[in-house]
């Protein structure tokens, strides 16, 4: 018996569920070598706008929307967000090898959508797979993206604070924060 379909409606599910609970919402994990310290929404705004990771000089852009074009079966108020967050190499030069976005937080006035283990797709080619059939980043590109699904259904034409978590291959935790994104709408 295959298990999938059943999975694939468990993890929307699942992830209201969590965007739902305050006090998972605005206690992410800390910045800094992977303690438990929880940190608060201010402190994710106060993610800085560009770090430096084995002297590769990092920054992020979002792209958010929600899809209001029809679909079956109707989708009463819109799907969910989507999002796609991409870290870029300023130089150009590959992306640290070992250091992987693992966490992203939307945050949206005192309201704030957390996304756990976002998945990858590489900018050049969202098909490629790793060797375990895993979507993935290509390692020798400058770019690490990953998307995220299921979001709130927050109204198009605002503007959100986009912080992701990157984890390097020591188990060290870097914040990045793309500041007042918009959401837009797809009809």
């Amino acid at each position: 018996m295959n298990r999938l379909p059943c999975m694939l409606v468990l993890i929307p599910v699942l992830s209201l569920v969590t965007i739902s609970r305050p006090d998972q919402e605005s206690r992410p994990p800390a910045p800094g070598a992977g303690g438990t310290r929880q940190v608060s929404g201010r402190e994710l705004r106060d993610a800085p706008v560009s770090i430096t990771i084995r002297e590769r000089t990092l920054s992020l852009s979002a792209i958010l929307w929600r899809d209001f074009s029809p679909s079956m079966p109707p989708v009463a108020n819109g799907h969910p967000m989507m999002a796609i967050f991409t870290v870029r190499c300023a130089d150009g030069h590959p992306f640290p090898a070992g250091v992987r976005v693992d966490q992203a937080w939307v945050l949206f006035g005192d309201k704030i959508w957390a996304i756990r283990d976002p998945e990858e797709q590489d900018e050049t080619d969202p098909t490629y797979t790793d060797a375990a059939g895993h979507y993935r980043n290509r390692p020798d590109s400058s770019v690490f993206r990953v998307v995220a699904r299921n979001g709130p259904k927050w109204t198009p034409g605002i503007r959100v604070d986009v912080v992701v978590r990157l984890t390097d291959s020591r188990g060290c935790h870097h914040f990045l924060c793309a500041p007042q994104q918009g959401v837009g709408r797809i009809n």
